[in-house]
């Protein structure tokens, strides 16, 4: 399904179902592009945390996840690493009310698959040493 908004260049594509969303991302649409230069040392920098839901506005503090549960990151943490490696580009803080921080869990992905990349370079990397060091051929 495929939104446009009247008078306004923002145009919304969904696919899939609530847990699953399609973005556009066709390369005819897209210039300057480059590889990414973050990945395994900027996620090093992010601070996974255990954490109890505790909302400040009366309209969540009665919601069903008061008080429960979660893993994952304090948007203040999150802007602090971005702000420090120079990568506003990730759009991974959502800053639109200054109130209520958040964050785009998606933008991550990019930043996964780069470390991972990084990763198995070292791997192959490591590999090609130890074959070295045995004499393997």
């Amino acid at each position: 399904m495929m939104l446009v908004l009247p008078s306004s260049p923002i145009s919304f594509c969904f696919n899939g179902s609530f847990s699953a969303w399609g973005n556009s991302s066709d390369s005819r649409d897209k210039t300057n592009v480059e590889t990414i230069g973050v990945g395994r040392t900027f996620l090093g920098q992010l601070r996974p945390v255990k954490f109890e839901w505790d909302y400040r506005d009366e309209e969540n503090r009665n919601g069903s996840t008061q008080g429960t549960e979660e893993a994952g990151f304090l948007a203040q943490e999150v802007k602090q690493v971005v702000d420090d490696n120079n990568a506003e580009y990730l759009k991974l803080v959502n800053e639109n009310d200054p109130e209520k921080l958040g964050l785009y869990k998606a933008n991550f992905v990019p930043v996964l698959v780069k470390a991972i990349q990084e990763l198995n370079q070292e791997v192959e990397n490591l590999k090609a040493e130890i074959r070295e060091l045995r004499g393997d051929s």
